[in-house]
């Protein structure tokens, strides 16, 4: 006869029940798979929980914003028309190119003088 009490003691001191289960991120690409507001409204929920918990410093409004924007970007690797439907259903616009989907040639030329600014604000 098996004595299961000491397990189960065991059991429940390696995992109290007080602590909360750590949230763990979802890819960002998921949200191409999104067709509901209400899905992206749960992505955006959980997205914002995690980031929260990853920048304690950042309020539940800095964080949902970064979570947008990192939405936003992540559209722009998607085609135009699948990216235009991600930003509707967030609400959100690509940090970079807004609502236009610009040929590859202008994203790196856009690029490029984003970067070129970064670097002259750098050296102030």
């Amino acid at each position: 006869m098996r004595c299961t009490a000491n397990r189960t003691a065991t059991r429940s001191l390696l995992r109290p029940k007080n602590i909360k289960k750590t949230l763990k991120p979802e890819p960002l690409n998921r949200v191409f798979g999104l067709k509901t507001k209400k899905e992206a409204k749960a992505f955006l929920d959980r997205y914002v929980l995690y980031v929260r918990q990853e920048r304690r410093d950042l309020s539940k409004k800095q964080a949902r914003q970064l979570c947008l924007t990192n939405i936003g970007y992540t559209s722009g690797y998607g085609e135009p028309d699948e990216a235009r439907r991600v930003l509707k259903l967030f609400g959100t616009t690509h940090p970079i190119f807004g609502k236009s989907y610009p040929t590859p040639q202008v994203a790196f030329e856009m690029g490029q003088k984003l970067g070129a600014k970064v670097a002259r604000e750098k050296r102030k």
